[in-house]
């Protein structure tokens, strides 16, 4: 017998991409396990990120490494294995730090949000001059020479783009989304860096 010691949404989630491909329809549930009304199907995916159904079908021959521990290795006793186990478990869980939203913003390559945030950050004049933007924190400090956070200029990125491509979030909350086009991106950009080109005018910022 084989269990999943860690790992176990992935391994949901590949039970799930096979019940689409096989045609199902999967149910979205609450954080109580009840099913919603909401459905998925392969015709949303299909619609959702642009792609078709012979792509969503080659997923199911994908493959991906799976490290297998013994349940009880040569010379142990039934103890010693349940505490090796146990306290590689923990190990696991302990190491995985969920990231900050500054770490998010800075290393997000599927948020088209961020993406454009970032792409701004380090491209207009009032904010990548003299290093006015704080790459880390959520929020600045009275004392701070900082003009803002990336944190800050992602959420005013998405703000001023949700309107143009509403299907830049997630179609499942906690769902990372797809990655946005190039050509999307680069407009997503323009329209960021204009808002920023008013904002330096302003008399109080000049």
């Amino acid at each position: 017998q084989i269990f999943a010691l860690d790992g176990q949404h992935r391994l949901l989630g590949i039970q799930g991409l096979k019940k689409l491909i096989n045609g199902e329809t999967l149910s979205v549930k609450n954080r109580f396990g009840t099913d919603q009304k909401d459905k998925i199907t392969i015709d949303l995916l299909k619609e959702r990120f642009n792609v078709d159904r012979a792509y969503i079908q080659s997923l199911g021959s994908e493959t991906m490494g799976v490290e297998f521990i013994s349940a009880v290795s040569e010379g142990e006793t039934r103890e010693e294995a349940k505490q090796r186990v146990r306290s590689i478990f923990v190990h696991v869980n302990k190491q995985a730090q969920k990231l900050k939203q500054g770490d998010l913003a800075q290393l997000d390559e599927d948020n088209g949000f961020n993406i454009v945030g970032r792409k701004v950050a380090v491209s207009h004049d009032l904010l990548a001059k003299n290093d006015r933007v704080n790459w880390n924190d959520k929020q600045i400090s009275a004392r701070s020479t900082k003009f803002t956070t990336l944190v800050a200029v992602t959420e005013m990125s998405r703000n001023l783009l949700i309107g143009y491509f509403p299907n830049w979030d997630p179609m499942i909350k906690n769902v990372p989304p797809q990655r946005p086009a190039e050509d999307y991106l680069e407009y997503g950009q323009k329209v960021v860096a204009l808002f920023f080109d008013k904002l330096a005018n302003l008399p109080s910022i000049s």
